[in-house]
């Protein structure tokens, strides 16, 4: 609006000030005002229903929350906030001790119940054994090895991993904190599959869809704007919501939101070096009836980007 504000300015100069081509008098005053206004309101109608935009757009990435499955207390963390981690990856550890004391003991007794299944089937074969009894120690090895496979799994579960790429935004684990299973502890977001949520007016929602071309610059990259196009407008959000979340976005009815989040594809051409996830975006959606206003509003947005490298 500032830069359509100036342009008109300057052409009003050029005609009545540095030319002179008409009159500056008070007919020409009121005049000049009211074309100004209607300019600059259907410039913004125009802008806003036909390539709907937002200042409220950030890279992000698919939250994972992460919880142990066991109990237990932490004795080493090896993930550190803000840096990337690969698949399996080790996060953190718990205190192995009981799990593999739990292991030991049903493998002492799997190998104690083995014998004696061996002896009651010596002697059932002698007939001097009852068919119960090697039955009965038949189900009691069973038993105890399915035992000990739950035992091994949770002794596995003491070392927590990573579900995939991505990057630990904040971490508060110490060692020596106890932790308790099905309970997120830390955080991921997925860096496998960045997109950019961008925060858009509800009433631009009816014109927007998927495949939409959309224009990006970003503040890291002054100067320079990128193609790409809308690949998702979720059906429900949550108030405020701007990360894509790996759950099911809640809507708040008491208190419901004016904006809507729309999901963009990173540009092909970004820099993957900078696609980090928080980094901030202007993002302008041009609809299938843009037509001359997209050409137009793609030339403001480079223009506001090239002044970012002054301001």
């Amino acid at each position: 609006m500032l830069i359509i504000t100036c342009l008109y300015l300057a052409l009003v100069y050029l005609l009545f000030f540095k030319f002179k081509w008409l009159p500056w008098n008070r007919v020409s005053q009121i005049t000049c005002l009211i074309i100004g206004v209607i300019i600059l309101t259907g410039f913004l109608v125009g802008l806003q229903g036909l390539t709907p935009s937002s200042s409220q757009a950030i890279i992000s990435g698919r939250i994972v929350e992460i919880a142990p499955s066991v109990s237990g207390r932490i004795v080493s963390v090896q993930a550190q906030p803000n840096v990337t981690v690969e698949k399996d990856s080790v996060l953190f550890e718990l205190d192995p001790t009981p799990y593999q004391s739990r292991v030991d003991d049903l493998s002492a007794r799997i190998e104690l119940s083995r014998l004696r299944l061996e002896q009651f089937s010596e002697l059932a074969e002698a007939d001097a054994g009852t068919a119960f009894q090697v039955e009965q120690t038949e189900a009691e090895v069973k038993q105890l090895t399915a035992q000990l496979e739950s035992a091994r799994f949770d002794l596995a579960n003491t070392v927590v991993r990573a579900p995939g790429p991505g990057m630990v935004p904040r971490l508060f684990l110490e060692t020596g904190m106890e932790v308790s299973p099905q309970r997120a502890v830390l955080t991921v977001v997925d860096t496998s599959n960045l997109v950019i949520g961008a925060l858009i007016q509800q009433k631009a929602l009816p014109a927007i869809s998927e495949g939409d071309v959309a224009k990006i610059n970003f503040p890291a990259l002054p100067g320079q704007v990128f193609t790409s196009k809308v690949i998702s407008v979720p059906s429900a959000i949550g108030d405020g919501q701007v990360v894509a979340s790996g759950q099911l976005p809640s809507v708040q009815v008491q208190k419901m939101t004016r904006n809507w989040l729309v999901y963009i594809e990173i540009p092909e051409e970004f820099p993957e070096d900078l696609a980090k996830v928080g980094l901030a975006a202007t993002v302008y959606i041009h609809t299938e009836n843009a037509g001359v206003v997209g050409i137009v509003a793609t030339i403001l947005q480079w223009v506001g980007t090239s002044l970012d490298w002054v301001l």
